[in-house]
């Protein structure tokens, strides 16, 4: 369909206000009920997390207090550490608690923006 959109969690979360947290979450309950309120059907729901989630954030960690960028390090470059922390996020992702979240949505006619 022509108006179906892609929503990212982290775009809802910029894009309203209120704030959406962009943290592992259990459920979409927050996501669906402020895009329901702006006037959107959401078709789909859909997990699709990566190794950033996992390996990013234990580089972020081991560099917290070396100077270096967060997302430069020895972790993040190992590929062996990639395909591992890919493997266990799409896991993640199968029991519905992945922390990308994409919703396939398209705006309803004749509906109210909050």
């Amino acid at each position: 369909m022509e108006s179906q959109m892609l929503v990212a969690c982290h775009f809802v979360y910029l894009a309203a206000t209120g704030g959406i947290s962009v943290h592992r979450c259990t459920r979409t309950t927050i996501q669906t009920r402020l895009l329901h309120k702006s006037g959107f059907q959401i078709n789909k729901v859909h997990y699709n997390a990566d190794f950033w989630g996992l390996l990013g954030s234990l580089q972020i960690f081991v560099n917290r207090n070396t100077g270096q960028k967060a997302d430069d390090g020895w972790l993040i470059r190992n590929r062996l550490l990639r395909i591992i922390t890919s493997l266990i996020e799409k896991c993640i992702d199968i029991v519905r608690m992945g922390d990308v979240i994409e919703i396939i949505c398209e705006k309803r006619e004749h509906s109210i923006d909050v």
